[in-house]
């Protein structure tokens, strides 16, 4: 074989492999990139989170940056968000334990009436000790959230979804503020506080007639 052959075969072989070399850097150069703007986004998510001290201020973006955090697999127990006011939040599976949300706002903002689309998604959450108390969780998806230990009293239960529910007790539910058309852990749909809703043949559950004092309909006597 000739030596410019050889020479262009070696020439060949060298851009090659300083295209390759190009390329890894550039991948790199991509990769820190991505990831220092994923770890700007979760330092940006934690200050606004800081920021939240008083209900209707440092609140705008607030259940965007509880989600950031939460996909970012940031811890999120013993978090006190203490009156914060929290629209089209979306945290399912996420732990809260010891979280202090009292009396935070969690509003669906669709109107009364339940719909499939919930602003608030808090499905499969563990809520485990977690100061809920005076909540509102008018309309949100609580549904096979773990309710161990979780202080509800006073909380705002209407068209919420607590269907499946774990660790949970009769004593929780019934220290809610407003039970009205509530689906309960054990499925069944509670009209307590407001009776002219419920279908003609509508019962309350008994464990629930029996710590709280539901209102009367003389066309359900209940």
């Amino acid at each position: 074989m000739e030596v410019s052959a050889v020479l262009g075969i070696i020439g060949a072989a060298v851009a090659l492999w300083s295209l390759q070399g190009a390329i890894s850097e550039q991948r790199l150069a991509s990769q820190s990139e991505s990831e220092a703007r994923a770890a700007d986004r979760v330092d940006r998510a934690w200050a606004l989170v800081a920021e939240a001290k008083e209900p209707g201020i440092g609140n705008i973006g607030l259940s965007q940056a509880l989600e950031t955090l939460h996909r970012a697999d940031q811890n999120l127990r013993a978090l006190n968000l203490q009156g914060a006011y929290l629209v089209d939040l979306r945290l399912p599976g996420a732990d809260l334990t010891d979280a202090d949300f009292s009396p935070a706002c969690m509003p669906i903002i669709h109107g009364q009436d339940r719909s499939e689309d919930l602003d608030c998604d808090a499905s499969r959450t563990t809520f485990e000790g977690a100061n809920l108390a005076g909540v509102i969780f008018f309309g949100a998806d609580l549904s096979r959230a773990d309710l161990l230990g979780v202080d509800l009293s006073g909380a705002e239960l209407a068209f919420a979804d607590l269907s499946g529910a774990r660790n949970w007790n009769p004593e929780q539910i019934a220290a809610a503020e407003t039970i009205c058309a509530t689906t309960l852990p054990d499925g069944i749909v509670s009209y307590c506080d407001c009776p002219d809703r419920a279908p003609l043949d509508h019962r309350e559950p008994h464990w629930l007639t029996a710590l709280r004092q539901c209102i009367a309909s003389p066309s359900l006597g209940f």
